[in-house]
């Protein structure tokens, strides 16, 4: 009679007989890396700590430490926002995983914060200006840009801008 084998053993078989392409190592090699990056990404916000994670890119091997250091600066990049409370401890993290002066990275963000103070400006006298013409009027009327569809807009846009001149800058230095 023949042998009984269990399922693990089945597939454990038919596993040995597949080849995992070099487009799909690549694919793995990307993925994995991501959710690595994230987690140490997620790690810097809570405890701020950037020769930790440094050190922990360092462990890795270097084809893993490449992509994951790409995948870190996404994740950074994207979480800078002009008035964003965790940019200093973002560009604090750019800044040593690159070994480069912060100053042109906050110059970058203070910019963009400039040009949002104005387009606030006016997207707060617009508002005003429709409120008047209902007749409404006093100390009191207080415009809400943040429900303003320009504003959402102009945000966006700055946003966006801000974040693709930090890539650029970023992709200089490697």
């Amino acid at each position: 009679m023949g042998e009984i084998k269990s399922t693990m053993d089945i597939i454990m078989e038919k596993l040995k007989k597949i080849e995992i392409s070099e487009e799909d190592k690549k694919r793995l090699l990307k993925k994995e890396a991501e959710e690595t990056a994230k987690k140490l990404f997620a790690e810097y916000i809570e405890k701020g700590d950037p020769q930790a994670i440094i050190e922990q890119l360092n462990r890795l091997k270097e084809e893993k430490k490449e992509e994951t250091k790409k995948a870190l600066l996404k994740e950074a990049i994207n979480r800078i926002q002009p008035y964003g409370s965790e940019n200093e401890k973002i560009i604090l993290l750019m800044s040593k995983l690159f070994q480069t002066d912060s100053s042109h990275l906050r110059k970058m963000i203070s910019l963009a914060e400039e040009g949002l103070d104005k387009i606030k400006e006016r997207c707060e006298k617009e508002l005003l200006n429709k409120v008047k013409k209902r007749e409404i009027y006093g100390s009191a009327v207080i415009p809400n840009i943040e429900v303003y569809p320009e504003w959402e807009k102009a945000l966006k846009q700055v946003s966006d801008k801000l974040r693709s001149d930090m890539d650029n800058f970023i992709s200089q230095l490697q």
